[in-house]
């Protein structure tokens, strides 16, 4: 049994630098010596890409463990989680909002990577929804041909316009949560699995972007985030009337309040 841990490493390391446990690149590389992955490594080098050669000149990999702490706080840094001074000699790290944030909701690395990439001041609902649904959490959603035309279905009544073709898993991702919000029961077994896994993630990430975008201090693009936040939270839409959330309420009838102005509670 190898260690898969090198895969969540960036994660994980982000997490002990925000429980204050790691500071600097020789405490990192300790903690890291302590674990399976570190066991595994010096037991069968060759399934971790280390040769005889190092090996032999490093036996207990000091130098391999610290240059893949180093590698991995420097990826850490230039998505703007940590703080990582001197990198050369004492490598000091100090967790920054956004890695304190990924570490309380569970973000992955590359869920944080590509928020910084899209992440904008003056982003539309519809922009911070189809960012989301484009997140790693996400990556086990595939397309199957059986789904098809339910997802049609979805796609011309949902609420919000869904980015690319309906054959992207993004797309995919974007109509289950509209459909999650707007109390849509799937027909398809495997698109009731999906959406399970989905409403599962989703909620964690939809109040991750609001307090990420909320520290940045963008008061529109946070007004926005917030309101998708709510929506997901409370299977409500914001153009739907409040009384919509409760299931004792047809939506019907809430759709009719709405309609005539009836807000006053």
């Amino acid at each position: 049994i190898e260690s898969q841990f090198i895969k969540m490493l960036p994660d994980n390391l982000n997490a002990e630098i925000a429980l204050g446990t790691v500071s600097n690149r020789q405490e990192a590389a300790a903690w890291l010596g302590y674990t399976y992955l570190s066991v595994r490594m010096r037991r069968n080098p060759l399934a971790y890409g280390i040769t005889p050669k190092e090996l032999a000149s490093d036996p207990q990999l000091y130098s391999k463990i610290d240059s893949l702490v180093c590698e991995v706080a420097l990826k850490l840094r230039n998505c703007g989680m940590i703080n990582f001074d001197n990198p050369e000699r004492e490598g000091f790290m100090r967790i920054r909002n956004v890695g304190r944030l990924a570490s309380l909701f569970y973000l992955k690395y590359e869920t944080v990577e590509h928020f910084g990439r899209l992440m904008k001041p003056q982003m539309t609902e519809e922009q911070v929804l189809a960012m989301i649904c484009e997140c790693s959490e996400f990556e086990t959603i595939k397309i199957r041909e059986e789904e098809m035309n339910e997802l049609e279905e979805l796609a011309s009544t949902a609420e919000m316009t869904v980015k690319g073709d309906l054959t992207s898993p993004g797309a995919k991702v974007s109509l289950l949560l509209q459909a999650y919000i707007s109390r849509y029961d799937p027909v398809s077994f495997s698109l009731q699995s999906d959406l399970n896994t989905i409403r599962q993630n989703a909620g964690r990430i939809f109040r991750a972007v609001f307090e990420i975008v909320r520290s940045q201090e963008w008061a529109l693009c946070s007004l926005r985030a917030l309101r998708l936040c709510l929506s997901f939270e409370r299977r409500v839409w914001t153009i739907e009337h409040p009384l919509a959330q409760f299931e004792a309420l047809p939506r019907q009838v809430a759709r009719v309040l709405y309609d005539r102005g009836v807000t006053d509670m």
